[in-house]
């Protein structure tokens, strides 16, 4: 039931289909209703992890999981207040999440949770491309950048969260891939159908963190003799076309063309704000600061911000907007946090995750979603995972002590990666 639930939630909660036009907006309708029924599915698994099982009431008391925690709970005085009618029911929601995660990872092995997560975000790219190809009413977004319009993969949801949703169903393919737990033949599909998904969407915060995020995750096959010799060829080309391009004497047109060909608009100028974010970004500041000890609750930027995408796009102006500037600051903890698992976590994979989130939350709302998608719930998994594998650790040397003639690796309940030949 934990494997369903995951795939239910990465495919129903980051659903939200509009028309062109529509305002996004929390409302009691189909779409919410098959959200509820997921987050109340996942809430109860959640529960009864927490009431029968110690290590999952262990994790929920290690220090990231309190921040997580006490950034919701700091949540609920803004909730209370009003101001949104979602924002009660998505701190609830969130909190169950943290104990639903806890609990998956408490009972699944890393590898089904990746499995889960691949057939979830392959369900929701799938059904985004059917609404762009049958329902283009549905599957087209249309944003209008000064005097351009363009077009992008929608359908699921906003397209930046479709995005989201294809690269981390791409970094959970290429995974299990360099694990060896799907054949060669499967990955390439996956990662190309991903791919394409990812470039439709035209999102270059997705783009630029999934290039990292993967360059982590094969880190290790970069260091080996063959990729060390990939990047002095890689290094050696880029130093020939700088040369030439100093050479030709017309740098800078050059420069300015590719900036252009690289932007929505193709104005190298939009590259410098970020489409608009430092704009954005000055006015959640500036809303923040009206209200810094209890901040807004969720779904408040929805109202407060129609003129500015309806979102703050930054994870920490995000939880403060939710709950206040100390959120905030919670949250910038959590930031370190991820960094820590990114460079010295153990498990590849779950680095490489925590990379793309830093990178993408860095410039989306991409964590603490009103209703947790699958940025939201590798948020959780980056945060509790590290944790969960360290108490697996320390449980191993108990057992080992005890009885010396077990295997090692019959000892531990997860898969180490395979060593490349």
């Amino acid at each position: 039931m934990l494997f369903f639930a995951i795939v239910l939630s990465v495919f129903i909660c980051p659903l939200n289909m509009s028309k062109e036009g529509e305002l996004m907006e929390v409302g009691l309708d189909w779409q919410v209703a098959l959200k509820l029924a997921v987050s109340a599915f996942s809430a109860m698994l959640g529960l009864w992890g927490v009431l029968t099982t110690t290590g999952v009431r262990r994790v929920l008391l290690s220090i990231p999981a309190c921040i997580l925690i006490l950034i919701l709970l700091l949540a609920f005085p803004s909730a209370l207040s009003g101001f949104s009618p979602s924002a009660l029911p998505a701190t609830l929601i969130n909190l169950s999440y943290v104990a639903f995660i806890a609990t998956c990872l408490a009972y699944l092995k890393e590898k089904t949770f990746f499995y889960a997560i691949v057939l979830g975000t392959l369900a929701a790219c799938g059904f985004a491309w059917i609404l762009y190809f049958l329902m283009p009413e549905f599957g087209v977004f249309k944003e209008f950048l000064g005097s351009v319009t363009v077009e992008r993969l929608g359908g699921h949801a906003h397209p930046n969260s479709v995005g989201r949703t294809a690269a981390i169903g791409l970094l959970a393919s290429a995974a299990l891939w360099r694990d060896r737990r799907i054949s060669t033949p499967i990955a390439f599909w996956l990662v190309l159908a991903f791919s394409v998904t990812i470039a439709f969407t035209i999102s270059r915060t997705v783009i630029g963190g999934t290039g990292i995020a993967l360059a982590a995750l094969f880190m290790d096959r970069l260091k080996t003799r063959a990729g060390i010799q990939w990047m002095m060829l890689g290094g050696f080309v880029g130093l020939l076309a700088l040369f030439l391009l100093i050479a030709s004497g017309n740098e800078g047109d050059t420069i300015a063309k590719l900036a252009g060909s690289v932007s929505k608009t193709g104005d190298s100028t939009e590259l410098t704000t970020g489409t608009g974010r430092v704009a954005i970004w000055a006015e959640a500041i500036r809303l923040i600061s009206e209200k810094p000890i209890t901040g807004y609750g969720f779904g408040a930027a929805q109202a407060l911000m129609l003129d500015f995408s309806q979102s703050t796009h930054n994870m920490f102006l995000h939880a403060a907007m939710v709950a206040g500037v100390v959120a905030g600051a919670l949250m910038i903890c959590l930031a370190l946090w991820l960094v820590n698992v990114a460079f010295a976590g153990e498990f590849r994979p779950i680095s490489a995750l925590a990379i793309f989130v830093l990178i993408s939350g860095l410039f989306e709302d991409t964590v603490l979603e009103t209703f947790p998608g699958p940025a939201t719930l590798s948020f959780f998994v980056c945060c509790l995972c590290p944790l969960r594998r360290h108490e697996n650790a320390q449980d191993t040397i108990v057992d080992s002590d005890e009885d010396d003639d077990l295997p090692l690796e019959e000892d531990h309940d997860y898969d180490r990666p395979r060593q490349p030949r």
